[in-house]
């Protein structure tokens, strides 16, 4: 809990420069618990009609039984929107473990892959809620690949 608090303090002194900021909690098939936070920037870029592109920053706390590690990641989010208050979003991105295992899952490689898709809710034009499914895998890159699959929820807040 020390190390989120120290990023959070570092993100937070850095936000001048993002859009938005989330805090999220996840958990996985495996017992983990992941508590996180995102900064958020907004491209502005229509890709296609009703679409957003935004790029996010997470540093995620991993919590298994016996081992904690952390998690930092970054990916590109392409944002449909189905209307003004709901939307749907998804990304493919690079993430980096602390370790290269959690409790008995074994993950091989510090050097992971990030796949996320969500739906999301907008209560405002400044507050977000997205329920998110998050995939961690080094995609075969070494024979230990256990993966982390993630059920989670958010809470964005836009500046």
């Amino acid at each position: 809990m020390k190390k989120l608090t120290l990023i959070l303090f570092l993100f937070i002194s850095s936000l001048y420069s993002f859009d938005k900021v989330a805090l999220e909690y996840g958990t996985s098939n495996h017992d983990i618990d992941i508590y996180g936070i995102s900064v958020i920037k907004d491209i502005n870029y229509e890709i296609i009609k009703d679409t957003n592109l935004s790029w996010e920053f997470t540093f995620q706390d991993a919590e298994a039984k016996k081992d904690d590690m952390v998690i930092l990641s970054t990916q590109p989010m392409l944002n449909y929107f189905f209307n003004e208050k709901i939307y749907f979003e998804l990304g493919l991105g690079v993430a980096y473990f602390s370790q290269k295992h959690l409790d008995n899952e074994e993950y091989g490689t510090y050097f992971q892959f990030k796949e996320s898709a969500g739906f999301g809710y907008r209560f405002t034009d400044s507050l977000d809620v997205t329920l998110k499914y998050t995939h961690y895998s080094n995609a075969n890159i070494n024979n230990k690949n256990s993966g982390i699959d993630l059920i989670g929820a958010r809470l964005v807040y836009k500046f």
